[in-house]
């Protein structure tokens, strides 16, 4: 199997919310290229559904050391820290998945809701706009 087959295996466990597979099988695609951004950044979100957040941090962070410009990995890390209290980390997050990809919308909002939390009312209601 190539390790694309195990992270569409491990989407499909993610997906039936087999979350202990999914690790399993996204470990399996990064054993055959520990590189491999994408597996780091979907194991690291697998990780985060069964709230063990520190590994999924560690697996975020290391998918953005891989690809520093990966914008999916900045808005998962940025998601898990605004549910974490670290909104001002958070928001460095999204601005950073904003940079990369202006056109996701998901990371305008979020980014929204955090500055709601931090009372940048005026910033937060363009972001929802």
């Amino acid at each position: 199997m190539t390790k694309w087959d195990y992270i569409r295996l491990g989407n499909n466990a993610s997906d039936y919310q087999k979350y202990e597979d999914a690790i399993y099988l996204y470990t399996k695609a990064i054993d055959l290229d520990n590189k491999f951004y994408e597996a780091y950044n979907n194991r690291g979100i697998a990780y985060d559904d069964l709230s063990e957040h520190q590994k999924a941090i560690d697996d975020f962070n290391m998918a953005i050391k891989i690809n520093p410009n990966y914008a999916d990995a900045y808005f998962n890390r940025g998601n898990l820290k605004t549910r974490s209290e670290k909104n001002e980390e958070a928001l460095e997050d999204f601005n950073t998945a904003i940079k990369l990809n202006p056109h996701d919308s998901a990371s305008f909002n979020n980014r929204g809701v955090v500055k709601r939390k931090l009372n940048y009312n005026v910033g937060a209601l363009s972001d929802f706009s």
